[in-house]
């Protein structure tokens, strides 16, 4: 019990709006609320209050119902639920693992990384989430079983190459159901910056190419997509690349034990770099939102971008 209010699940959806509330108006909320997640709170005797029901409120609530916890944080491009996801491309799955835990989707994942699929593999059979996850060695332009309702790319476009990038995002397009979404998270360049250089090509990244944003579009565009929403990263790299920076400086023992000093030295170099070409705009990260549109044009998407995007109330819940 807390100011007279008596509430159900002490990490609840209900909990979460009733302390909102009584930050708004300075007191316990005079009814009773009934959340998604069969929480409820507020003093005993008043009046219930549950979530709208319908299909409008359903699909445009950033409460809906989900089979996981409501109140973990919801992508902010993703305002309608999904039940299918292709992972395209290589990854150490922390992100489909992610969708499928906290947002209920079922994930198709692929990579040619043995080691990848192992890791990944290990984890969902750890998680208890195998219902859902699936992930294959296998190349993302060998994927053919179904139309995704959303795909992810997460930073591997930069690793696919120039001459390849058109089949990339041709194959991303043709993984999607109409209506379907791609986000694509991936590496950028000043228009006259290198966006690699000899070093990060001998001793990092043999394969990575980076382009300006707008050629990145202009792709995505040409492959059939149409794209809705696009985001600035870089800002935030320049404290996260000094984080890892830092995290390599404190394990710096471990990590010389792990891939020796040669090798520690290098990516030591190189993050200071990363950290400062992100710092001088020389390198960007962006997010990328596109939609493979119906045959007659329509993306399906809501027109106002406020509409797409999960408002502040719903981070304000996020646990």
């Amino acid at each position: 019990m807390v100011n007279g209010a008596v509430t159900t699940g002490q990490d609840s959806t209900a909990r979460r709006i009733r302390m909102l509330v009584e930050r708004l108006i300075g007191t316990v909320p005079p009814l009773r609320i009934r959340a998604w997640d069969g929480s409820e709170t507020g003093p005993t005797g008043t009046p219930d209050r549950s979530p709208p029901r319908g299909r409008r409120p359903t699909a445009t609530s950033p409460h809906r119902p989900s089979p996981l916890p409501p109140t973990r944080p919801r992508p902010r491009w993703s305002r309608t639920s999904t039940t299918s996801w292709s992972w395209p491309v290589g990854s150490w799955g922390s992100h489909i693992l992610h969708a499928a835990r906290w947002h209920g989707v079922h994930v198709t994942g692929v990579t040619l990384s043995l080691s990848q699929f192992d890791h990944v593999g290990g984890q969902i059979v750890e998680l208890g989430i195998t219902v859902r996850v699936t992930v294959r060695p296998q190349d993302y332009r060998e994927l053919a079983d179904q139309p995704y309702d959303s795909v992810a790319s997460i930073e591997m476009g930069e690793h696919v190459g120039e001459d390849q990038y058109p089949v990339y995002v041709t194959t991303l397009h043709r993984l999607l159901r109409p209506g379907g979404r791609l986000l694509l998270r991936q590496m950028s360049r000043g228009a006259n910056a290198p966006g690699g250089g000899a070093f990060i090509e001998s001793y990092i990244t043999p394969d990575m190419h980076i382009r300006p944003s707008g050629s990145t579009i202009g792709l995505l565009e040409r492959a059939g997509l149409e794209v809705r929403d696009v985001e600035s990263l870089r800002k935030h790299y320049v404290t996260t690349v000094d984080a890892w920076a830092r995290t390599l400086e404190t394990d710096r023992a471990r990590a010389t034990r792990l891939i020796g000093p040669q090798s520690c030295r290098v990516w030591r170099l190189y993050l200071a770099g990363d950290g400062l070409a992100f710092a001088e705009n020389q390198m960007g990260v962006d997010q990328i939102l596109a939609v493979r549109p119906t045959p007659a044009g329509d993306g399906l998407m809501p027109a106002d971008r406020r509409d797409q995007l999960v408002p502040s109330l719903e981070r304000g819940f996020a646990a």
